[in-house]
């Protein structure tokens, strides 16, 4: 299962990369930098008009579902991760005139989220199956064998 906590872990390394990515795109609002002297164009970052604050945020949006899976090596909570990453999109796609439109980049992590949660469940499925035969829980029964 410390694979299983590698994965998450990388899958949170991704999400602060994808929300530094983010800060970086283009602003969709156009108009004078806060603070600034100069009118900036279309073409400034998200980071240089909004500030860092948000890019913050977005990337405890996306660190926290898969630090939590991380922590807590349960499958409901890589489930939970992965319903959380599913919900952001739609979260993003309602917020699309704005900077939280950005959440629309948990696509990815919802995927990649989704096969962890799987293949987890299907190995530890498989862990639980060998070792309630190995006790002698599970008695193998053949037909015509009584």
């Amino acid at each position: 299962m410390a694979m299983f906590r590698l994965f998450w872990l990388l899958l949170a390394g991704a999400a602060v990369a994808l929300a530094m990515w983010a800060g970086t795109w283009p602003a969709e609002q156009c108009g004078p930098i806060p603070g600034g002297d100069l009118p900036e164009r279309c073409s400034a970052s998200n980071v240089r008009v909004l500030g860092v604050w948000p890019v913050i945020g977005l990337g405890v949006a996306l660190v926290m579902p898969a630090a939590v899976a991380a922590a807590v090596m349960r499958i409901s909570a890589s489930w939970l991760a992965v319903a959380a990453y599913g919900v952001m999109p739609f979260v993003g796609i309602f917020n699309w005139w704005n900077y939280w439109g950005t959440l629309l980049c948990a696509i990815p992590l919802f995927l990649l989220g989704a096969l962890f949660a799987f293949l987890q469940q299907l190995i530890a499925t498989d862990d639980g199956a060998e070792s309630a035969h190995e006790s002698g829980q599970v008695t193998e029964q053949f037909p015509g064998s009584e």
